[in-house]
């Protein structure tokens, strides 16, 4: 899962257009993925390793509502992903998940 900000970084003032963070669960995470291979011998994901539970998807929106609150003084900062509209509960649950074919 990631995430990105824009803004200008206050330490060493440096003009920063755009900043991608990304979030990977670890421990307790249950939800697996599966690798396939194609007929031309090439490799695809066809079932993404992450939000297959409710548990998976709580551990992301905490991780991301303490990643915005830590930088919720930041001046500057304008969150793109999830959007200032978009509730982080919205946004988690309306990732996509490709299915097995």
């Amino acid at each position: 899962m990631a995430y990105a900000i824009f803004g200008h970084h206050p330490l060493t003032r440096i003009h920063v257009d755009s900043m991608t963070m990304s979030q990977y669960l670890g421990r307790g995470v249950v939800s697996r993925g599966r690798m396939t291979m194609t007929p031309s011998l090439t490799t695809e994901v066809s079932l993404t390793p992450y939000l297959h539970n409710d548990f998976d998807k709580e551990a992301v929106i905490i991780g991301i509502k303490n990643i915005q609150a830590a930088l919720a003084n930041v001046p500057n900062l304008t969150w793109i992903q999830p959007a200032p509209n978009v509730t982080v509960e919205d946004f988690v649950n309306k990732v996509s998940q490709p299915t097995m074919e």
